[in-house]
């Protein structure tokens, strides 16, 4: 199988750091996040089937894979 359109593997901040919510994040759907002055996509590093994180709600950015932002639910780490 070729990997040349594998993703990349994801990179595990020491530190979380936190972002704030632009878009809705859900287990479908990546969200928009803001982060150090930046909008980024983002997704969840662990997914939930019942988790929507709304807009205006912080976040625990813990990643990065690509340009995709991992984040977890602020209380989480």
């Amino acid at each position: 199988m070729n990997d040349f359109f594998a993703p990349p593997p994801p990179e595990i901040f020491r530190d979380p750091v936190k972002g704030i919510v632009e878009s809705a994040i859900s287990l479908n759907f990546s969200g928009r996040i803001k982060y150090q002055g930046s909008y980024w996509e983002a997704r969840f590093y662990r997914p939930s089937a019942t988790l929507v994180i709304p807009p205006k709600k912080t976040v625990n950015v813990v990643g990065i894979q690509g340009l995709t932002l991992l984040v977890i639910p602020e209380g989480d780490y």
